[in-house]
């Protein structure tokens, strides 16, 4: 008591930290289950229980005169009444209802995908990189509302708010929060240790107690000290409190590689593992214009959110876009059609946009229309606009940087394999970095991620992939347009029966035809009716058998073989027609 006291004195006066080291014992057992007789002597348990830290402060008050024994045996038994009561209250409750299962993973009142977060661009001034717009959302959002705070290992433009008259500052490793301090001041802009966990538990409980952080981990790879409190806390404070409690902040991290010298300690991805957290957001913008809105968005809405901004984009010329106002805003799960096309769907994200692009140049060369979709949303994410892309076109390849087994991508591609497997003409493909780590040499980081040139062999592979039976080979086979749209329809409506039910419908379709001619046959002939009928059925049979092969051929490649029989023997009942007849 009398050292906090200390260490708080000196915080406050000297605004400076100070460490506690605290000598602490655990009396009595961890859990019902657990009895420390078995692992703890008698005389250390004893020395322990002398230094009881309640027992202790209950001395304490009565000491200082602060409470009387009589007082705190009354607020003892109290206590015990009312725990005793809310457990009574909690046996007694009815059963939690199933439904309310995902109730409050995040806000409740504020939606970040509705078009309340859907607010157009005002450009003016000359464009501008992703590091400039990102620094101008975090100003205008800074001047718009006074609980936003930043902080992070080197934000700040100097540490001490004295040497800002004759020093240039810093303001990060990447410029992004460059004036920020000059602007609003030391308490609304500092630097933190180099303490991950630290950053991301004091953001933590900043957001709960109602101030709006928005803190930086450096780089991607150092996440991972901060990863009990990204999940264990932030995820699901408002879920386990029924919404009593929550902690939105934003947490900006640059990740990727394409660095050409980042190594393994700045240029891995992870982003799946994120997605993978309900009550997280997940964002990742590919140019500076969707970073400016989708920033925005993060910090006014009401649920964590890790923003995720791919370090190969900063600066990059192609991705610039001029200043788009200070409410422009765009919503979560709404993806981008960067480019339409025809013949196969990419869809991708972050630093892989670009690459895309310049891959469909080169498939354009080769008569393929590629269209390419940017997700910026990871979760959530757009995926009416990939169901309607993937019907349009049937081929699909997702493009992503992470490594590729058990990615982010997956995700998608098992998704539309479940959802949409009707519209598909070829497998559903993925294209993303080897499961390896990113590499030093610039040589091995380009054999680690995919470049445009594996994006055009990838898509081209796609493109001539020739499906092998049912519907994918009708698809296959028609022409582009509207025959090809008929048969994709009637194929979704029919949700691609089984192949024996379709060649017995076909069979059946055949007989009801040709039923009613051998009937006519019959019923009109001159000659016996024996005769007559016999030729009939000679007519029946060789159109049926042809009609079969042709059924056949269709749904298996492998009966292509049998139906050439059949043809043969429909041929020869033709040919020896009149032959027959005469037998007969």
């Amino acid at each position: 008591y009398e050292a906090a006291g200390r260490a708080v004195s000196y915080v406050r006066e000297q605004r400076k930290p100070a460490l506690i080291h605290a000598h602490v014992v655990r009396p009595y057992s961890h859990s019902m289950s657990d009895d420390e007789k078995t692992y703890k002597p008698e005389e250390i348990r004893h020395k322990e229980a002398t230094r009881d830290p309640v027992l202790k402060l209950a001395r304490h008050l009565v000491e200082q005169g602060i409470a009387t024994e009589a007082e705190l045996e009354a607020l003892e038994a109290e206590v015990d009444h009312e725990i005793r009561e809310a457990a009574d209250k909690a046996l007694a409750a009815a059963p939690p209802d199933p439904e309310t299962l995902m109730d409050f993973l995040y806000s409740p009142t504020v939606d970040p995908t509705s078009e309340r977060f859907d607010h157009p661009a005002k450009p003016h001034g000359e464009p501008k990189t992703m590091v400039d717009l990102l620094n101008a959302c975090l100003r205008d959002e800074r001047a718009r509302d006074p609980r936003v705070v930043v902080f992070g290992e080197d934000v700040a433009d100097c540490s001490h708010e004295k040497d800002l008259a004759h020093l240039k500052g810093k303001g990060g490793v990447f410029k992004v929060t460059a004036g920020l301090q000059r602007q609003f001041g030391i308490a609304r802009c500092y630097n933190a240790p180099i303490a991950e966990a630290s950053i991301v538990g004091r953001a933590t409980g900043m957001a709960t107690r109602g101030l709006k952080p928005v803190v930086e981990i450096q780089f991607f790879d150092y996440i991972w000290p901060a990863m009990m409190q990204i999940r264990d806390e932030v995820a699901i404070l408002r879920w386990r409190s029924i919404n009593s409690f929550s902690c939105p902040f934003v947490l900006r991290v640059p990740t990727g590689g394409y660095l050409t010298g980042g190594a393994s300690y700045h240029s891995q991805s992870g982003e799946c593992i994120f997605a993978h957290l309900p009550g997280w957001r997940v964002v990742m913008p590919s140019t500076a214009l969707d970073a400016n809105g989708l920033l925005r968005t993060a910090i006014r809405s009401d649920d964590p959110v890790l923003f995720l901004e791919p370090k190969h984009l900063y600066r990059q010329t192609y991705n610039r876009a001029p200043y788009p106002g200070p409410d422009y805003m765009i919503p979560f799960g709404k993806a981008k059609l960067v480019r339409e096309g025809n013949d196969l769907t990419i869809v991708t994200y972050g630093a892989l946009v670009n690459r895309s692009v310049q891959a469909s140049r080169e498939l354009e060369k080769a008569g393929i229309s590629a269209e390419i979709l940017d997700l910026r949303s990871l979760q959530p994410y757009d995926w009416e606009l990939i169901s309607a892309s993937v019907k349009k076109t049937s081929r699909v390849l997702v493009v992503y940087e992470d490594c590729i087994s058990w990615g982010y991508g997956a995700e998608i591609v098992a998704r539309i394999a479940d959802e949409l497997f009707e519209f598909l003409d070829a497998p559903v493909r993925r294209l993303a970095g080897k499961d390896v780590y990113v590499p030093y040499h610039p040589i091995l980081e380009d054999a680690t991620l995919p470049q445009p040139a594996d994006i055009v062999r990838e898509a081209r592979n796609l493109a001539d992939f020739q499906a092998r039976k049912g519907l994918g080979q009708a698809l296959a086979a028609a022409p582009s347009g509207t025959t090809r749209n008929l048969i994709r329809r009637r194929g979704a409506k029919a949700k691609i029966m089984p192949a024996s039910a379709r060649v017995f419908g076909v069979v059946g379709m055949f007989m009801l035809l040709f039923g009613g001619a051998l009937l006519q046959e019959v019923f009109s002939s001159s000659a016996q009716p024996i005769v007559a009928l016999w030729t009939a059925l000679q007519k029946f049979g060789a159109v049926a058998a042809v009609a079969l092969g042709v059924v056949r051929g269709i749904f298996s490649p492998l009966a292509l073989l049998v139906s050439g029989f059949d043809l043969l023997s429909a041929l020869i009942i033709f040919a020896y027609w009149s032959r027959i007849r005469k037998t007969v």
